[in-house]
């Protein structure tokens, strides 16, 4: 049994929406730090995404020290 602190979720998945799927989760869970990565950034994405309290949208291509960046900040942020 392992505790998952982060999520790191695609908008496009295989048969819901990033959106759609942090919601599940935020039921099931609580708030649960996520950051939404999307090749379809835009003003009304990132609303929604943020009305969904994702804690961050990143836009791809992303670089890996910005994932790494963001994360960190994220876990500190909730957990400490």
């Amino acid at each position: 049994d392992h505790d998952v602190h982060l999520a790191l979720m695609d908008m496009h998945l295989p048969r819901l929406s990033g959106l759609e799927t942090i919601a599940i989760v935020r039921q099931i869970k609580g708030l649960l730090p996520t950051i939404l990565i999307s090749a379809d950034l835009d003003e009304n994405l990132l609303r929604r995404a943020l009305s969904e309290h994702a804690f961050c949208v990143l836009a791809k291509p992303v670089n890996k020290h910005i994932v790494i960046y963001v994360a960190n900040k994220a876990l500190k942020k909730y957990y400490n």
